[in-house]
């Protein structure tokens, strides 16, 4: 079943839609994740040319305590994240958040839209901090990040081996749930904001 959530304005005027994605979505999601540049398809978990894979983790998707995203354009998706977290044990109140951005459309608000989005829905869901691993060379992520509250907590060394078989050091980032939440709060005040939510009972 889809659910809308929000229609964020991007920086250059169009207007994408945020959405949880079902098993109808398999095929668009397949073809937004298997035309992504090798050298972003590397650090991927999964594999995204298997079928059988992306669909069992579409599955997975409880709004419980996993969570899955889309930005869409014109029909065509630009932008897929999720947040996943253990249902039980030590770590539960940490979630570990994963957007990725069409190269095209970098830049252009979608990742910082995804991520408030990502924010609501854990603070509704009782997460209290959200986690990412980002490979040292994206160093172009790394600033995003920052300016939407995220902090460096430490580099694993050679922790992540990529596709290609080599090992790369991985930036633990991380942000309280509450501190994102709040600075959300404030933004949605601001009367220029770009930032328009379907209320719609889906959260």
């Amino acid at each position: 079943m889809e659910h809308k959530l929000a229609v964020l304005t991007l920086h250059d005027g169009r207007e994408v839609q945020i959405r949880q994605p079902g098993l109808e979505d398999l095929e668009k999601l397949m073809a937004f994740l298997t035309r992504l540049p090798d050298d972003i398809k590397q650090y991927l978990r999964y594999n995204v040319h298997n079928h059988e894979i992306l669909s069992r983790r579409l599955k997975e998707v409880d709004s419980d305590n996993h969570w899955r995203l889309v930005a869409e354009l014109d029909g065509r998706i630009i932008a897929d994240g999720t947040l996943d977290r253990d249902a039980y044990g030590w770590t539960r109140h940490i979630a570990e958040l994963r957007v990725i951005v069409d190269d095209e459309f970098e830049g252009l608000g979608v990742r910082a839209g995804l991520c408030e989005e990502f924010v609501i829905l854990a603070q509704q869901a009782g997460v209290e901090r959200m986690q990412m691993q980002v490979p040292v060379e994206r160093t172009d992520l790394i600033p995003i990040l920052e300016g939407l509250g995220f902090r460096q907590e430490l580099v694993r060394k050679l922790y992540a081996k990529g596709l290609d078989g080599k090992l790369h050091d991985v930036v633990f980032m991380t942000n309280d749930v509450d501190r994102m939440w709040k600075r959300l709060e404030d933004s949605m005040h601001e009367l220029d904001t770009n930032f328009t939510r379907w209320f719609s009972g889906n959260y």
